[in-house]
């Protein structure tokens, strides 16, 4: 199922916490681990997620990828 951009969550927050000299952004850590969470659900484009807030999919990927995932419980097994 396709998900409209108007069904996409928005961030309200502070998106930036300081920008360096160089021009690179440092991110505030709620809104990296709120896009992280949100780029998890099911139906949810990461690109379109990332376009909407303003920053590149490749990073959003990237932040994926380094945030450590929880471990699934794993299955009851049944003892003889």
């Amino acid at each position: 199922s396709d998900v409209c951009s108007s069904d996409l969550p928005e961030w309200t927050g502070p998106t930036v916490e300081r920008v360096l000299g160089n021009g690179k952004r440092i991110y505030a850590s709620a809104f990296k681990a709120w896009l992280i969470e949100q780029a998890g659900k099911p139906g949810i484009s990461i690109a379109s997620l990332a376009l909407r807030h303003g920053i590149n999919a490749n990073l959003l990927r990237n932040w994926m990828r380094l945030q450590p995932r929880p471990v699934p419980p794993s299955a009851p097994v049944l003892l003889p």
